[in-house]
C-alpha cells in the first residue's frame, strides 16, 4: 500500500483544497472519508483518546519524500509546531462531489472542533452509550467552553453532505 497510500494521501489532500493544515487534521480528514463510504483502505485505531491511523502517517510522511506532497512545517503563536501539507499532484476528475465537499467542509474546520466530532463518531460507532459526554471526559482541555457545542454543530455540517454512508446522528 506504500506508494498507493502517498498517492490516496495526495488525493485527500488534493480533493480538501490543496492544502491541509496540520497532521491532527489530515488524520481526522481521512478518518472521516473513511466512515463516509469513501475508503481508501485506511486502518483506524484509537491514540490519544481519538481515531488515529499509522498508515495515514507513514503515507504522508513517505508522498513528502517521493514529492507527491510538499510538507513546510510552521511555528503556531504558542511555540508549537505544526505542518501544512499542499498536494503536488493532481487527483482523479471523477471524484464524486460528496468526497470533495466533505474533505473541504473538514479542512476548513477548526481543528480542535474536527478532533473533538472526530472522536464522537468514533466512539458513537463503538457503541459508547453517551459520545459526546465521553468525549469530554476523554478531552477535558479541548472540550472547555463552547467547542463541544461548535464540534456537535460541526458534525451536523458534515452529516448534511451527501454521501454513500451518512455519518452517524448522535444526540
Amino acid at each position: 500500500m506504500q506508494e498507493t497510500g502517498t498517492r490516496l494521501i495526495a488525493g485527500i489532500i488534493h480533493d480538501a483544497g490543496g492544502e491541509v493544515i496540520g497532521s491532527t487534521r489530515l488524520q481526522k480528514i481521512a478518518y472521516l472519508l473513511e466512515i463516509a463510504g469513501y475508503s481508501d483502505g485506511f486502518r483506524f485505531g484509537f491514540r490519544n483518546c481519538s481515531p488515529y491511523s499509522d498508515e495515514v502517517a507513514e503515507a504522508a510522511t513517505t508522498a513528502v519524500l517521493l514529492g507527491d506532497l510538499s510538507e513546510v512545517e510552521e511555528t503556531a503563536a504558542w511555540g508549537g509546531k505544526y505542518s501544512v501539507f499542499r498536494a503536488e499532484l493532481e487527483s482523479a476528475s471523477n471524484v464524486p462531489p460528496g468526497r470533495r465537499e466533505l474533505a473541504t467542509a473538514a479542512a476548513h474546520a477548526s481543528a480542535i472542533e474536527l478532533d473533538l466530532a472526530a472522536t464522537a463518531v468514533f466512539l458513537s460507532l463503538k457503541d459508547c452509550p453517551d459520545p459526546w459526554g465521553e468525549t469530554k471526559r476523554r478531552k477535558p482541555d479541548l472540550a472547555k467552553g463552547r467547542r463541544l457545542n461548535k464540534a456537535k454543530k460541526l458534525l451536523e455540517k458534515l452529516r448534511s453532505i451527501e454521501v454513500p454512508a451518512p455519518l452517524p446522528a448522535i444526540p
